[in-house]
């Protein structure tokens, strides 16, 4: 039975990890790579968005589950999604906001097109909020065959999108 569901979470967590270089390879490949580090400036300003989703990710799954069974469980499962997500996409504004002055900061003046990714990888960071909260009922139900599939859309999409943008 434990077989059978982790099964599912291997190729569901080898398209989670392509997902984290998949991005630099397709830069590489399309600007050359002159243009990687300027790339990975605007990812790693984007990700500032995400700051506190590991420890909300270590938290999560421990307070859902002592919910279950409870009445107000859907909820507060509910609030949380909605919370995090505001605090996500509030975190996110303000990353996108102070991007050219985290840039001039940190980085020489040919950086500054490092801004042009951040709003994308800020936006991919809100969707992997909800997405932390939305996987839990999919665990619980035992659902990990759809957990894979999920991971498989967001490889497929993150290469796309990173097709699309970094062409433009």
């Amino acid at each position: 039975a434990l077989a059978l569901y982790a099964a599912p979470l291997i190729p569901a967590l080898l398209a989670l990890w392509a997902v984290r270089l998949l991005d630099r390879w397709i830069v590489v490949r399309l600007l050359g790579l002159s243009q990687a580090p300027v790339y990975e400036l605007g990812r790693n300003l984007g990700m500032l968005t995400g700051l506190i989703l590991p420890a909300f990710g270590a938290a999560w799954p421990r307070f859902a589950y002592s919910l279950m069974g409870h009445r107000s469980a859907a909820e507060t499962y509910g609030r949380v999604l909605t919370w995090l997500v505001a605090i996500t996409a509030f975190a996110a504004v303000t990353v996108v906001a102070i991007t050219p002055e985290l840039t001039r900061l940190v980085a020489p003046s040919g950086y500054l097109s490092a801004g042009d990714i951040v709003l994308w990888i800020a936006g991919a960071q809100v969707a992997w909020a909800a997405y932390e909260i939305l996987l839990f009922p999919l665990h619980v139900h035992k659902k990990t065959l759809v957990i894979a599939g999920i991971a498989g859309a967001i490889c497929v999409l993150n290469i796309i999108l990173g097709i699309v943008l970094v062409s433009r």
